[in-house]
């Protein structure tokens, strides 16, 4: 493994949420390397179309969006 991810979870309630609503809530990961050192977050708001992914610095600084591109049967991001 090169990198390890872990969903920052809000306890029974989210770990409930996470199983029910699945890609249909927010959420948020944290990014780790070998060392267990914070490399990035991911962020994932709730939206019902055109859905964006973050990509953030532990200093909260924005390195990249992933945005949703309109598709009928096939989910494609930008």
């Amino acid at each position: 493994p090169v990198l390890y991810a872990a969903e920052v979870s809000s306890g029974l309630l989210g770990t409930l949420l996470r199983l029910l609503l699945k890609h249909w809530r927010s959420f948020e990961i944290n990014i780790y390397d070998q060392n267990k050192t914070h490399l990035l977050t991911a962020h994932f708001p709730f939206r019902w179309f055109f859905k964006t992914l973050t990509l953030k610095t532990p200093q909260g600084a924005t390195l990249c969006e992933l945005e949703q591109r309109f598709a009928i049967l096939s989910k494609k991001f930008d």
